[in-house]
């Protein structure tokens, strides 16, 4: 039987892709009546996903969880070297757990080797690939079209060499902010929070509450 108590989500997995009857074969799948109530609407509402590529260090990434359950974000693609919540072993990392505090067992996640299938796959599925980087392209992610997809997926890339041209060539859309100091960057955790509550601010602008 399920643990209603516990919202531990396992790691490859959607829950959004059972039917409840399903989810009722599987005692793995511990999802919280909270998460479920928000499942059943989902159709609805925005959906949000994080796509992270090459992050190298342990507390961005994990820092990125964090931020993502905050910002509402449904799931974490992690691509190339971007460390997982979980060691080789199956067991909860601890360095990255002291800095998602948790945030690794509320959102659903899972493991793409290599960006671009996780980006050809998200843009079949009908999401919108929103790109953060600098760029000629670029628009500010404050300054968003005004009309996207129900389903986003923001790309952030590794901290020194950011997200690669090919990669780029695949986005929907390249968005940036603004730097107004003597730095060109900001940290790729604090960026991604800034540009993820200014996705999750035009999901509610537009009536498409998180």
């Amino acid at each position: 039987m399920l643990n209603w108590t516990e919202p531990f989500l396992p790691r490859q997995s959607s829950i959004t892709e059972l039917s409840f009857d399903e989810r009722e074969l599987f005692p793995f799948f511990r999802v919280s009546r909270y998460y479920l109530k928000n499942v059943r609407s989902a159709k609805q509402k925005a959906e949000l996903i994080a796509i992270l590529d090459n992050i190298r260090s342990v507390h961005n990434a994990g820092s990125i969880f964090r931020t993502a359950d905050g910002a509402g974000f449904s799931k974490v693609i992690l691509c190339g070297v971007t460390p997982e919540p979980i060691d080789k072993l199956g067991k909860l990392r601890q360095d990255f757990a002291k800095v998602a505090l948790g945030a690794e067992r509320a959102v659903l996640w899972e493991k793409e080797k290599a960006v671009g299938n996780a980006v050809r796959r998200l843009r079949s599925e009908g999401f919108a690939v929103m790109a953060l980087e600098q760029s000629p392209k670029a628009r500010s992610c404050f300054a968003l079209p005004g009309r996207l997809p129900r389903r986003i997926a923001l790309l952030v890339g590794s901290e020194t060499e950011g997200i690669q041209k090919k990669t780029l060539e695949q986005a929907d859309h390249i968005i940036e902010i603004t730097m107004y100091g003597a730095k060109e960057s900001l940290n790729v955790s604090v960026a991604f929070g800034i540009a993820a509550y200014a996705l999750t601010e035009y999901a509610r602008m537009t009536k498409r509450v998180i």
